[in-house]
């Protein structure tokens, strides 16, 4: 779905799942997700639990089709409201990466 967002020119993809969705919320902070505050009709609900992800990362989606993982996501504030946001990735376990020598 993230791949097919970014086709279609999206910058960033936004959800809502369950703090007692474990599994869930595990998957997509893997995939670089990042808590956000509730918004909408979850403003109002305690155990939800919304998240979004910078779609800006086009490189991301090679590298994930080429066997590598989200390792780590990065994000630090430059000053006023701007951010240098990078994700630290490696081989996934069985992946076939490219970058092997």
């Amino acid at each position: 779905m993230m791949e097919w967002a970014i086709e279609l020119g999206y910058k960033k993809m936004v959800l809502e799942t369950g703090e007692l969705l474990a599994e869930s919320c595990a998957v997509y902070k893997k995939l670089g997700f990042q808590v956000i505050p509730s918004y909408g009709s979850y403003e109002d609900m305690p155990e939800s639990l919304c998240m979004a992800k910078d779609l800006s990362f086009p490189a991301e989606s090679m590298d994930l089709k080429r066997g590598y993982r989200i390792k780590t996501y990065e994000k630090i504030e430059t000053g006023g409201r701007d951010y240098l946001c990078y994700h630290t990735m490696e081989k996934a376990a069985g992946g076939k990466g490219v970058y092997e020598g």
